[in-house]
């Protein structure tokens, strides 16, 4: 996790309660280049950004493959960044997806969601949109807590 000052702002400040926020990051998930963090943790609760398929092991290109393709690379990147806040997919409490073509994509979101969830599945928001960034065919964010 960093804690580096960044746009005049200290990351890592304690809050008025005392709760420490922290800036999560990880080479082990893609980038996009944008301003943004991967993730920020409060406490023991941590808030992801949404996480995209690129692959940081191969450039943070997104990758091919189709819809399935891209939601495991997802995933791959939100267990990475879990991962780096001391948490896991077992500890994920509400998850928002945003997919091209939900008719269509949505059963291939089960697919891939129930491989990487099983059974301990977190409250879920599943948005169809028009657009996404670049060839994007879907993006995901999670709220998860550390035990």
């Amino acid at each position: 996790m960093s804690t580096e000052p960044c746009n005049g702002t200290l990351w890592g400040a304690e809050g008025a309660a005392g709760v420490k926020k922290e800036v999560v990051h990880t080479d082990q998930a893609a980038v996009t280049g944008a301003p943004l963090v991967q993730a920020v943790k409060l406490g023991n609760l941590v808030f992801c950004s949404g996480a995209s398929p690129r692959d940081p092991k191969q450039g943070n290109k997104v990758v091919e493959g189709g819809f399935k393709a891209q939601a495991t690379q997802a995933l791959a990147n939100v267990k990475a960044i879990l991962a780096a806040a001391g948490s896991g997919f077992e500890h994920c409490l509400k998850a928002t997806c945003y997919i091209l073509n939900v008719d269509e994509n949505l059963p291939l979101l089960n697919e891939v969601w129930v491989q990487h969830f099983g059974k301990n599945l977190p409250a879920r928001t599943v948005v169809g949109v028009a657009k996404l960034r670049e060839n994007y065919l879907l993006e995901i964010e999670v709220t998860a807590y550390v035990p």
